[in-house]
């Protein structure tokens, strides 16, 4: 099917998505009508480009979820600039960057930071202990319920469907990712990281790590190759696997509860020997 045919039948899909995808994201109600205009006009761009990656390895509504998603985000990050580490941070390092991503800007606990940054709890206070305290970034606020006008449902009953169906996507993305990224050096990690959890530019990621851009950019052209390419074998649309990849800080495929799980098992298991070794004889 020709993209232009496959976006004029499913207008009404993408209009539904959009609009769940707002509402999940917060995007105010004034605004959702110009971001799904928006929305189409990216779906158009390039001869079609958008709809032309699409392989069918997943249902379109999945695969537009994933781009929508992407696209919502670029808004945000548009409208409220993108978050930038601290002098202090880029002077101790891109372990500290990372903590004061996680600990900071994300507000996770120390435990859970410990485990996503490869790092012992203790050198994670350490490390935030020394940063700076940062004022929030303004940002706009829902006004009061009676002041809200409702807006129309226009959801339908293959809603939860197209739900788990992301998530059941995003899962195992973020599983095979994880499993594909334990054997890697640590300094490989780190960049994955500090692009993907933190989401900060090769350039500033340049600057935090005291190495030059263009070796850093071919780097991470190969790791990124090489993480889509883990998707694509097990059979995730290319397409798909791309945006998932594009924005993994920003839809459903979360790397911190990945990298967070695998350190609880690792540390489950370590538990688990030293256990077996004190009860020998």
């Amino acid at each position: 099917m020709h993209p232009r045919q496959l976006l004029e039948e499913n207008v009404e899909v993408i209009d539904r998505i959009v609009l769940r995808v707002c509402r999940r994201g917060g995007l105010a109600a004034g605004e959702i009508d110009d971001f799904a205009s928006a929305v189409k006009l990216a779906l158009v761009e390039n001869d079609y480009s958008i709809l032309r990656r699409f392989e069918g390895r997943s249902s379109l509504a999945t695969y537009l979820t994933i781009v929508i998603q992407r696209l919502l985000a670029d808004h945000f990050t548009r409208m409220r600039g993108r978050w930038r580490p601290s002098q202090q941070a880029e002077r101790l390092g891109p372990r500290a960057v990372l903590v004061e991503d996680l600990v900071g800007r994300q507000h996770r606990s120390i435990e859970e930071a410990a485990a996503i940054a490869a790092m012992t709890p203790r050198e994670v206070a350490d490390i935030a202990e020394r940063l700076p305290v940062r004022a929030p970034r303004a940002r706009e606020v829902p006004l009061p319920p009676e002041e809200v006008a409702p807006l129309a449902s226009r959801e339908r009953t293959d809603a939860p469907l197209q739900d788990r169906e992301l998530r059941g996507v995003s899962a195992r993305a973020g599983t095979l990712l994880r499993d594909a990224m334990a054997a890697w050096p640590p300094s490989d990690r780190l960049l994955l990281r500090l692009r993907f959890e933190s989401s900060l530019s090769i350039a500033d990621i340049a600057r935090v790590m005291n190495t030059p851009q263009r070796p850093l950019y071919r780097q991470f052209e190969t790791l990124f190759a090489r993480l889509r390419n883990t998707l694509a074998a097990a059979g995730i649309d290319p397409a798909a696997a791309g945006d998932l990849l594009a924005a993994t800080d920003r839809i459903e495929l979360d790397f911190g509860a990945a990298w967070k799980n695998a350190g609880a098992s690792r540390t489950k298991e370590a538990e688990t020997v030293r256990g077996s070794e004190e009860e020998r004889p």
